[in-house]
């Protein structure tokens, strides 16, 4: 080969050296870029963070007790609704089967264990399940 043809394989390699280091360049400048533009979007939403807190209308100590107390005594009227109606069906139970949990449990045998009271509702003999 001769010169001229080295010397222009050469500049071909530099320039594609240079087009190569420009590219990296280009890459690193939009990453910086990237990077402030990220930056410049964290602090933009602290700040609307701090100006929309500003905006908040907090209530005052009085408000805070008495909305408190409100919710306080919804609650236990709502807890009175619900007793009531447990204690009413519970009653219109009763009346309907005729008996309550109290009085079956009053009817038991004092120390019988829940086999024998099962033995003896089936009509077997306590002797018979021991």
């Amino acid at each position: 080969m001769s010169d001229s043809t080295n010397k222009k394989n050469l500049d071909k390699i530099e320039d594609v050296k240079d087009a190569a280091a420009k590219k990296a360049d280009s890459k690193k400048a939009a990453a910086k870029k990237n990077d402030k533009k990220k930056t410049n979007k964290i602090s933009a939403f602290f700040k609307e963070y701090r100006s929309e807190l500003k905006k908040i209308s907090w209530p005052t100590f009085k408000e805070v007790v008495k909305n408190t107390c409100i919710t306080l005594i919804v609650c236990l009227m709502v807890g009175v609704v619900i007793w009531l109606a447990d204690w009413g069906l519970d009653t219109l139970r009763t009346l309907i089967i005729g008996g309550s949990d109290k009085n079956l449990a009053s009817q038991a045998s004092g120390n019988a264990t829940p086999v024998e009271e099962a033995a003896s509702d089936l009509g077997i003999s306590s002797a018979d399940v021991q």
